[in-house]
């Protein structure tokens, strides 16, 4: 159950979190780039 809630989140943590480092944009935006 912890592994998926930790799945979760980084999902949402890698897909909606605009990053700094990227110019505000979220860290998925490199992959699919």
């Amino acid at each position: 159950a912890r592994t998926h809630g930790l799945d979760r989140f980084l999902r949402h943590y890698n897909t909606q979190r605009g990053h700094s480092a990227l110019g505000g944009r979220p860290p998925i935006s490199r992959l699919a780039a």
